[in-house]
């Protein structure tokens, strides 16, 4: 129960997020590109204690398909994560 829809955050890149259940994300729709950068983000969060993620994506037939992101990809997607997280906040420092 600790760790289901846990709410993180990251004190250094100042980001927050909410955990499905630790180490698992749970999605209803078709894998994306993005949900990469989301489960970096959440790698990165105090207290993570999971080497990898998994995203649990259920499909409307009620099957599932499991995708698992590995520390590697993990690592060189927060690269992208934290890009993201500067620009956006250049555009609001910067009102553009």
């Amino acid at each position: 129960p600790d760790y289901i829809e846990r709410v993180g955050y990251n004190e250094t890149y100042h980001y927050c997020g909410t955990i499905d259940r630790l180490g698992l994300d749970i999605k209803s729709g078709s894998p994306c590109a993005w949900h990469v950068l989301q489960h970096a983000a959440y790698f990165y969060l105090p207290g993570n204690v999971i080497g990898s993620w998994h995203t649990v994506y259920l499909r409307q037939d009620g099957s599932y398909a499991i995708k698992k992101y590995h520390p590697q990809e993990l690592q060189a997607a927060f690269k992208v994560f934290a890009a993201a997280l500067t620009l956006n906040q250049w555009k609001r420092e910067n009102k553009v």
